[in-house]
């Protein structure tokens, strides 16, 4: 027989699939972004991703889909990637070398 879901499972169901694909189509704009050249924009927009997943991971602790390791660490380690990808976004218009 099927499972039954417990209490506030099936609530909470359609939000993790809607948090999955606005994430996805948020991520769709990053090579979007870039084939229509718009290289450091796609950059940034990626860190503000990036910076945004990881403030999700603090504040929603309990089981969220993209924890990956513990707390603490998914959120510095996105804090660290999201200033990364802000200092290095300069770097993305120098001039071809080949």
């Amino acid at each position: 027989m099927g499972r039954h879901p417990r209490w506030g499972e099936s609530r909470r169901e359609p939000y993790s699939t809607l948090s999955v694909v606005a994430t996805t189509l948020a991520l769709a704009g990053v090579p979007v972004l870039a084939l229509t050249q718009h290289h450091r924009l796609a950059v940034l927009w990626l860190a503000c991703l990036v910076l945004g997943l990881s403030a999700v991971r603090v504040l929603r602790p309990d089981g969220t889909w993209i924890a990956a390791r513990g707390r603490v660490f998914d959120a510095v380690f996105g804090l660290l990637l999201a200033l990364g990808l802000f200092l290095l976004s300069s770097y993305v218009e120098l001039p071809r070398v080949l």
